[in-house]
């Protein structure tokens, strides 16, 4: 399957337009060839996969993150991250390519919008487009954060190369905290940190509150002020990550 992209005049356009396109957003299909009309708006991407890439559709309150990041980073390892931080790819794919399962995943009336209390507009330029190019953000586009996930846990050296993806994907809200600070694109720093969690959930049979890990990523962002993280290694950073889990949950309560 060869991909395909936005040209750059044509994605600003159809930024430019969301406020006035917002009511397409909840079309039951892709009307972008339906507004741009006879203007060419698409590029070849120089990407390809070995077959069509078939994404799992939302239902019954499962959204199959890890299923359909194995299939789509699967099927696009090779891509490269420069080329993966590419808006027009991600835009393109989100409003053509996987329309069907946009708006199944990432409808704008749908609770995931309602729960962040955006305008719709910011809620569409998120999910639809590519708002930035830091962890965080490159996994907020509704197709780009199944290749980054991918990109960002993938370890060929574990017996299930996408063990570290699932304990990643476990819960969303704990990934935005460990994917935030710009030292978590080290891949080697995050597997510590992923690897840290696994011991987590295994001794304790649950993971760690959102509190207690957004205390070992503050500890490590202020132990990078001290000493270049990217030295020393995914065992010591799950160490370091485990020590500070235990600190957290060593202090006393407040009454």
């Amino acid at each position: 399957m060869k991909l395909r992209c936005f040209e750059e005049t044509s994605l600003a356009v159809l930024d430019a337009s969301i406020r006035d396109n917002l009511e397409k957003y909840r079309n039951k299909s892709s009307w972008v060839e339906e507004f741009f009309g006879k203007k060419p708006y698409a590029l070849d991407a120089h990407a390809s996969t070995e077959g069509e890439v078939v994404l799992q559709t939302p239902e019954a309150g499962e959204n199959y993150d890890l299923e359909n990041t194995k299939r789509l980073y699967g099927a696009l390892r090779g891509l490269g991250r420069a080329k993966a931080a590419d808006e027009r790819l991600w835009a393109y794919l989100a409003h053509v390519t996987y329309w069907n399962y946009m708006r199944k995943r990432w409808p704008i009336d749908g609770s995931s919008a309602q729960q962040s209390g955006e305008d719709p507009v910011a809620f569409v330029r998120e999910r639809y487009f590519l708002p930035g190019d830091d962890g965080r953000e490159l996994t907020k586009n509704g197709i780009a954060r199944l290749w980054w996930y991918g990109e960002f846990s993938y370890c060929e050296e574990l017996s299930d190369p996408y063990e570290l993806t699932a304990l990643l994907l476990y819960d969303l809200d704990i990934a935005e905290i460990i994917l935030k600070p710009n030292f978590s694109r080290n891949k080697d720093i995050l597997k510590g940190v992923l690897l840290a969690l696994g011991e987590f959930k295994a001794i304790n049979n649950r993971m760690p509150d959102k509190t207690i890990v957004k205390a070992a990523m503050d500890h490590l962002n202020l132990r990078g002020s001290l000493v270049i993280l990217d030295a020393l290694g995914s065992d010591r950073i799950k160490r370091e990550v485990l020590d500070s889990f235990g600190r957290s949950l060593a202090k006393p309560k407040a009454p």
